[in-house]
């Protein structure tokens, strides 16, 4: 895997977020206890939406929570 970060603004949800372009997976970190989670199946423009989003943890509950497969990792 090449994950990549993806810079996000200052968040007191997420830590970071990488996306792999090769195996469209999305990584997380979680601020809460470092918890790390995988979405599946991510295209790019969806991905690079973290970059514009004004709130991190808001653009990961609209459209990669429930989107995607999930999982803790």
């Amino acid at each position: 895997m090449a994950y990549r970060t993806i810079q996000i603004k200052p968040s007191s949800n997420l830590l970071s977020v990488q996306y792999d372009p090769e195996t469209l997976d999305l990584l997380a970190v979680f601020v809460r206890n470092a918890r790390r989670y995988v979405a599946h199946g991510v295209d790019s423009k969806t991905a690079e939406g973290f970059s514009r989003a004004e709130s991190a943890g808001k653009y990961w509950n609209a459209f990669i929570k429930d989107m995607f497969v999930v999982e803790e990792i």
